[in-house]
């Protein structure tokens, strides 16, 4: 190559025309060089400009032109694919970018990128911003507000967005608890209360949920609607206040003078509600479905739709059923009153509208009338008992010993199960019989005890119809059978003059009894009832429906005026006699 040479003076331009054929400069020094030239970087010797070939403070803020890339991987520390730019300030009242770090091309042409913004007088007034995807994401503005969003934040976290999601806020851990920690001062004062604060469009204030700060409700979580109208609160021991500020319980639902306090539960088919109100509790479903009371997972009782109460039954079939299954034991409704106050009382009280009947009927599975204890009509303060079939008695026991009972015959027992029959059997007992008689059975002692106390007089009287026709009498030392014979009782009374005639007729005999072969002295009745028919009861041979016999009795007091007569015709002839021998 040919060798070229040419001499450079001060204030000379380097052009092609001066360098030699390769066009290089292999000896140029500072002062050669305009301070306003532009040398290419091929047109040094080896295409590169490094700090050695640079002196310092030779390149100065104005040397680099206003729109000039540093590529990030020539920073210290090594920035990356990261640039770094400046941008000039447009005019001194104008906002630019001071600094901007940024990925793809250019700044807000891709990628991410954060921005210093600032002014001709600084950065003062003006904060930062974070892009992502071309658009501005979030910004830090001057006074420390955080926008999401939102290039002019309100409060301090302040996102915005459209859609449901679009303002969303979001705290999530992978590994451990995650909270949000919202914090007042010092707790002293209302004022120093912390609070979520919930707005509407017009961002006027429509509810919170915060914490009260001041030392008389300390701890207290509050939830307001209604432009901060507190409506339920959790204090600091747990109690939940609906509409209170100063729950007493768990749950403490309230409302201020005769107002309705609801509290329902529901589902797309039933609903229960609790309600106080103007001097009343209610405790009430809204749909056609039953209310059910449990205890241990098990349900105990129930009031169907109807207003029926089953306690251990599902389906009460009353207004008041109570069940039990269980082997050998009892199933009990019990009313007990354990106060010793004179006048306590435990009842059981039954009503209804005269003339209906109302009491307590007995069942068998349910369905077979087994017993009625009831009032009905007709009955103007008594009582009904009524077994379930006619074939059933009516027991009456004092514990398990039964004492009394009414037969299916409608015979009262007393002492036994079962009817009397003298007739036959051994049975001891008292009954009144339905047939309007009474039958006393005992064996080795008194049956019949009959008293009058401290004055003599009837202790038995005997009537026929309305007229009484005997009695039994008792003094001090003697007892009377008596018969009626009151002079006002008679008429047409005459001497009796057959008494030795009629005395002459009788046939008395001895015999002995068939029963025990005892020796017996009388009359046969049928044979006494020819002569003297007052004396005799009954009919020679008579039978029942049942063909037993019926026997016939005598009555002897019937013979005593035939014998005073006959003594009085034997004494008449005695004394006739004695005359004639004087």
């Amino acid at each position: 190559m040919a060798s070229y040479s040419y001499t450079f003076t001060s204030g000379d331009s380097v052009t092609p025309t001066k360098l030699n054929a390769a066009r290089t400069v292999s000896e140029i020094v500072n002062a050669d060089i305009s301070a306003t030239a532009d040398i290419a970087g091929s047109k040094l010797a080896d295409g590169t400009v490094t700090s050695a070939k640079i002196a310092d403070g030779t390149i100065v803020n104005a040397d680099v032109n206003a729109s000039a890339a540093i590529s990030g991987t020539k920073i210290a520390p090594n920035f990356g694919s990261q640039t770094v730019v400046t941008s000039a300030v447009a005019s001194a009242a104008s906002t630019a970018t001071h600094l901007a770090v940024f990925t793809g091309t250019a700044f807000n042409t891709g990628g991410a990128a954060i921005a210093l913004r600032g002014s001709a007088t600084g950065f003062n007034n003006h904060g930062m911003e974070f892009y992502a995807g071309d658009s501005e994401r979030m910004r830090i503005d001057a006074s420390g507000n955080v926008g999401i969003g939102t290039s002019s934040p309100s409060y301090k976290i302040h996102s915005s967005g459209s859609g449901f999601n679009g303002g969303k806020v979001g705290v999530e851990s992978t590994d451990s608890a995650t909270s949000i920690d919202i914090k007042g001062v010092n707790g002293a004062a209302v004022n120093d209360s912390a609070f979520i604060t919930f707005r509407d469009g017009t961002d006027a204030r429509n509810a919170f949920i915060g914490l009260t700060g001041d030392n008389a409700t300390a701890g207290a979580l509050r939830f307001a609607t209604g432009n901060n109208t507190e409506r339920l609160r959790i204090d600091a021991s747990g109690n939940v206040g609906i509409g209170t500020s100063s729950p007493a319980t768990k749950v403490d639902a309230f409302s201020s003078g005769s107002a309705s306090t609801i509290i329902q539960t529901r589902n797309d088919t039933t609903s229960v509600y609790l309600d106080a109100n103007n001097g009343y509790s209610y405790l009430n479903t809204f749909t056609n479905h039953p209310m059910l009371f449990g205890t241990n997972n098990t349900e105990r009782l129930r009031i169907d739709a109807s207003g029926n109460v089953g306690i251990g039954t599902s389906s009460p079939s009353e207004k008041l059923t109570v069940s039990g299954t269980t082997a050998g034991g009892q199933v009990i409704a019990k009313v007990q009153n354990l106060s010793s106050a004179s006048g306590s009382q435990a009842r059981f009280d039954m009503a209804t509208g005269s003339p209906n009947v109302f009491g307590l009927l007995f069942l068998q599975n349910d369905a077979s009338p087994y017993g009625e204890l009831s009032h009905g009509s007709g009955l103007t303060g008594g009582m009904l008992f009524t077994s379930g079939t006619t074939s059933a008695p009516i027991v009456f026991r004092q514990g398990a010993s039964e004492r009394m009972r009414i037969s299916s015959t409608g015979n009262l027992l007393v002492g036994t199960t079962s009817d009397l029959s003298f007739s036959s059997g051994s049975t001891d007992g008292a009954a009144v019989n339905a047939v309007n008689s009474i039958a006393v059975s005992r064996d080795g002692a008194n049956c019949l005890f009959l008293r009058r106390r401290n004055t003599d007089g009837n202790v038995v009287e005997f009537f026929r119809s309305n007229s009484i026709i005997g009695s039994i009498s008792t003094t001090a030392t003697a007892t009377a059978y008596n018969t009626s014979s009151d002079y006002r009782l008679k008429e047409n009374a005459t001497a009796l003059t057959t008494g030795l005639a009629t005395i002459s007729q009788l046939n008395p005999v001895e015999f002995s009894w068939k029963l025990d072969g005892s020796l017996g002295r009388g009359f046969i009745a049928h044979e006494l009832q020819a002569v003297v028919p007052e004396a005799v009861n009954g009919a020679k041979d008579a039978v029942d429906a049942d063909g037993n016999p019926q026997y016939q009795g005598v009555d002897a007091s019937k013979l005593v005026p035939y014998l005073v007569a006959a003594v009085q015709e034997l004494s008449a002839k005695v004394a006739a006699l004695e005359e004639e021998a004087e």
